[in-house]
């Protein structure tokens, strides 16, 4: 359970931002998100926390729902337990489940709501312990929505998330062509970032 997140600590902690001022997901609270992904446990407690309420307030809000279930998840690694560790990540990983139903119901949703939505489930998904046997969803999760008509109507920024979770599954499933494809995709929309290097390190590897 210590491997909880490998990949999300990468990729939802960046880029996501811009996503969420989009929904108007308050500042402070996504702070303590991204935070409790990069390995604060104080801070995911307080996103837990925080989301908690504003779902209280706004039951219908899917995003809110999505970011909810990711930061459950994410408190298994900071459970002392194994029964603790095993029930938090299925709390977490239900709510997601449950807003994946709402999203496929519901037909005014946007395409930046779909868009993060998929991306929170996904990156969850394919960074939760293989004991759990939900990679091969997470990464249909991402391929599907980068895939889909809705992914060209969202802002350039907004997609850099669900590039890299993508490209890193990609990587692990041995998806050499979609690996490759996703990482040149990041060195279009983020040329400068601190994690691009890394990519084309990989990127080098899956080519020889």
């Amino acid at each position: 359970m210590k491997t909880l997140f490998n990949v999300s600590l990468l990729c939802s902690a960046l880029a996501l931002s811009s996503i969420a001022n989009a929904i108007e997901i308050p500042t402070n609270v996504m702070t303590d998100y991204q935070a409790g992904l990069r390995g604060d446990g104080s801070a995911n407690a307080n996103a837990v926390q925080q989301l908690t309420q504003l779902h209280q307030q706004d039951g219908k809000d899917l995003v809110v729902l999505a970011l909810l279930g990711s930061s459950e998840t994410t408190s298994a690694r900071y459970a002392d337990q194994p029964w603790q560790k095993m029930k938090l990540a299925e709390r977490g990983m239900g709510k997601l489940d449950k807003v994946l139903r709402f999203l496929t119901s519901k037909q005014d949703a946007s395409p930046v709501e779909t868009l993060r939505v998929n991306t929170t489930a996904g990156c969850t998904f394919v960074s939760v312990p293989a004991m759990f046997n939900r990679f091969e969803q997470g990464y249909q999760l991402l391929t599907q929505t980068i895939a889909a008509p809705m992914f060209s109507h969202v802002p350039p920024r907004a997609k850099i998330s669900t590039y890299l979770c993508a490209a890193k599954a990609a990587a692990k499933a041995k998806d050499k062509t979609n690996a490759i494809q996703y990482i040149a995709s990041l060195n279009q929309l983020a040329p400068h970032a601190s994690f691009i290097a890394s990519l084309n390190a990989l990127k080098a590897q899956l080519e020889e």
